[in-house]
């Protein structure tokens, strides 16, 4: 009896302590969950909630069941920040744990990024008497005296990825100290280390449908020194960023069917089913799990660069500066300001107006009576301008409202005679698609 229970201890807390944290099916949903690394890849605060319950359909009192709640937010353009708690009950046994993440993005460019997490905190071993037989067994009760159960003990990991435009890969140390129950039952056979167990990622995305739609294949393997490894596999598609569905299997557990929808960049919800398991040593039951998105505040745009989000799978919009050699239109013809608001074309050069000139008097030698002025005008001063801001609005009811369509905007004005100068300017210059037209939206 003591040997069983010591043994059933061991290999549940040697599972539940940091294997399990990362059990969950939807692992690609908050991939946070097991690499450190990508905390705050979101691009602003995310929140999430999952719930995972095995053997479902049997009346089975103390089936596993997981629950997680995560918060991980990018703090500046290259530091990040996350909190993990984690529930994880196996039978009589529950364990609890609390983690903080301190995260560090390096850049290459704008597509290529690596990724560098560490976590830490602490976790908490109980024992549920009530789904003991014979709780008053001494053999418990020497468990209990001796802290092998009801104990609190350090937990940590660490990860690192690296993004390549869609591509992504990543690798994590899943637990970085050993576990006081496995120290107190002294496993003299087996000395276990942080680098004996790793969990290594893969995927890439693949836009079609002018991008509209995404496919992502993901593959995920459990390396374990002392137990076979183990496969995992998923395949995603995404319809309009706002729907998916895909399918998932996991090695000797089983084949899981996945759907979710989303608002990418507020919410998004998802369910999987793992149909009737048939490893050699799992119950002939299915398992549900829900996952609950949630995205605070408004994107920031020097966060955007390392944003991988499986909510948000909408393209970015690269940034494009194309310069343009045509001479600045002549003083008498200066739009009061210049705003680019397009990504096809970002720069301009604008002269300034003519109230801006310095004039300055200088007296001749002439009689005073003779005395001649002469007017002195400063050049020009050269500016430019150069964003990549793409705008979308909605056409209004203006007389001259813009038809419907892509633009690429050069020049704003609030007066029409200016926008009309303007724009026979530009047709005189050989621009004959050149026109102009009202934004109620913009004013």
């Amino acid at each position: 009896m003591r040997l069983f229970s010591v043994v059933f201890l061991f290999f549940a807390v040697a599972t539940s302590s940091a294997q399990n944290l990362t059990n969950f099916t939807q692992f690609y949903v908050n991939p946070y969950s097991f690499n450190a690394s990508y905390a705050g890849t979101e691009g602003k605060t995310g929140l999430y909630l999952a719930y995972r319950k095995q053997w479902a359909n049997q009346d089975f009192e103390g089936a596993p069941v997981i629950s997680n709640m995560s918060f991980h937010s990018a703090v500046y353009r290259n530091v990040n920040f996350g909190i993990n708690f984690n529930n994880d009950k196996r039978g009589p046994l529950s364990t609890s744990a609390a983690l903080m993440t301190w995260g560090y993005t390096l850049y290459f460019d704008d597509d290529s990024f690596l990724r560098f997490g560490l976590s830490a905190g602490a976790a908490y071993n109980g024992l549920n008497f009530d789904l003991i037989d014979n709780p008053s067994d001494p053999v418990w009760m020497n468990l209990a005296s001796d802290g092998v159960i009801h104990n609190t003990f350090l937990q940590g990991n660490a990860g690192i990825s690296l993004h390549l435009s869609s591509f992504h890969f990543g690798a994590a140390i899943p637990e970085l100290f050993q576990p006081k129950l496995l120290d107190s039952l002294s496993f003299s056979a087996l000395n276990f280390a942080p680098t004996d167990r790793f969990i290594f990622n893969i995927s890439n995305r693949f836009y079609f449908g002018d991008d509209k739609y995404v496919f992502e294949p993901y593959l995920l393997y459990r390396y374990r020194k002392y137990l076979p490894g183990q496969f995992e596999a998923a395949g995603i598609l995404h319809l309009n960023h706002v729907a998916w569905f895909g399918g998932s299997y996991k090695q000797n557990y089983g084949i899981s069917a996945n759907i979710g929808f989303k608002l990418p960049t507020t919410f998004g919800v998802g369910y999987s089913y793992t149909f009737v398991n048939f490893g050699d040593n799992q119950i002939n039951t299915p398992t549900h799990e829900v996952v609950l998105t949630l995205l605070l505040g408004k994107d920031k745009e020097e966060k955007l660069d390392q944003r991988y989000s499986f909510n948000n799978t909408i393209k970015k919009k690269k940034k494009k500066i194309v310069k343009d050699d045509t001479p600045p239109p002549p003083p008498d013809k200066i739009p009061e300001k210049i705003v680019q608001i397009d990504t096809v074309t970002v720069y301009d050069t604008l002269a300034v107006e003519p109230e801006d000139t310095e004039t300055e008097f200088v007296e001749s030698d002439t009689r005073p009576d003779e005395t001649e002025t002469e007017v002195v005008e400063t050049p020009p001063v050269m500016r430019e301008y150069a964003s990549a801001e793409h705008v979308v609005v909605k056409r209004g009811n203006h007389l001259l409202e813009i038809p419907t369509g892509e633009y690429v905007v050069v020049g704003v004005f609030s007066k029409y005679d200016n926008a009309e100068s303007f724009s026979d300017d530009l047709f005189m210059k050989g621009y004959q698609e050149a026109r102009f037209g009202y934004i109620r939206e913009r004013d």
